[in-house]
């Protein structure tokens, strides 16, 4: 048995809409798309694999992914100044550059595989609180309504040419990871508690990090 955070078939819902989800999508690439699903699913069925989803739940509960994320930052309840849904606004230490708080969240994130931390905005701007968030709970735009100086979001979350360009316009500071990096720390909370809730049984952890691979010249 597998328990997964994010879908099993590229979708949202997904075999649950999978076709309306995929209806402005090509042909061609419409045929890919399906045809990867299958063959997972034959794989899947054939190994008499057993898959849970716990995704709404573990981004949405206290202690889930979010703050997960914070506390691995070295930021716990007492540092939070705003939270509203999946949305965390911490006080930093003391007044900081942009840039030195972007090297501080790549040292951290090192640890996942993260090869760096992309940063838009104005990096000599002080700031002193920053704002936190996972998967889709990331929008820059919420956490300018929650006051924070500055906000660590996701590669697919943000367009470059809309909250990248406007973060490098407005000189907001804005740094940038891989989904699976923002969410790798509350997935191994939760490989954690199942071990705690089911200690007869063995559990592993599938580590993912950043989800893509650093390619260099």
């Amino acid at each position: 048995m597998v328990v997964a955070h994010e879908p099993t078939f590229f979708s949202h819902h997904d075999l649950e809409g999978f076709e309306l989800l995929q209806r402005d999508v090509p042909p061609l690439a419409r045929a890919a798309l399906e045809a990867a699903r299958d063959a997972k699913r034959r794989w899947i069925e054939r190994e008499g694999m057993i898959v849970i989803r716990c995704h709404d739940v573990l981004d949405a509960m206290p202690g889930g992914v979010v703050d997960s994320l914070a506390e691995q930052l070295g930021f716990g309840a007492a540092d939070y100044v705003a939270s509203w849904r999946g949305y965390r606004v911490v006080r930093l230490p003391s007044p900081a550059a942009a840039e030195d708080v972007a090297q501080r969240l790549a040292q951290a994130f090192a640890e996942l595989g993260q090869p760096g931390v992309g940063l838009y905005g104005d990096s000599k701007r002080v700031v002193k609180t920053l704002g936190l968030g996972t998967g889709f709970g990331c929008e820059p735009w919420r956490f300018v309504e929650l006051g924070a100086d500055m906000a660590l979001t996701i590669d697919d979350r943000i367009k470059t040419w809309v909250e990248g360009e406007w973060a490098d316009d407005s000189g907001y500071p804005l740094a940038v990871i891989n989904h699976g990096t923002s969410e790798e720390w509350g997935v191994r909370r939760l490989a954690r508690r199942l071990k705690d809730a089911f200690p007869a049984l063995p559990v592993e952890l599938i580590p993912q990090g950043c989800g893509y691979r650093w390619v260099q010249p």
